[in-house]
């Protein structure tokens, strides 16, 4: 293979990466989003996929403190209410060695 072979290869897989490794974080990104919409505020925006997939090309900007802060308040949310719901409801975590 040639330099500008290689060269030719390595700009057409920044353009089309072939390895798959964005597509796996996709179904994953669609769960997410679709549990975090399910448990949202009436008054918070939509999130997308997007919101849950990983910058891999460094398009977007960096996060602002605001938007920090309204990950942990949507986290608040969803722990709040989860604690709400009806005990049948709710998950038991059992560490290893603890009675069931």
């Amino acid at each position: 293979m040639t330099s500008s072979e290689l060269t030719e290869w390595f700009a057409y897989y920044q353009l089309d990466p072939w390895d798959g490794s964005r597509r796996h974080d996709l179904p994953a990104a669609i769960v997410a989003s679709t549990v975090a919409n399910v448990n949202r505020g009436k008054n918070s925006r939509p999130l997308q996929p997007t919101d849950f997939m990983p910058d891999f090309d460094g398009r977007h900007s960096q996060q602002t403190a605001e938007d920090i802060f309204g990950q942990f308040r949507l986290a608040e949310t969803l722990t709040k209410a989860s604690d709400e719901a009806p005990s049948e409801a709710r998950v038991k975590v059992v560490t290893p060695g603890e009675e069931k």
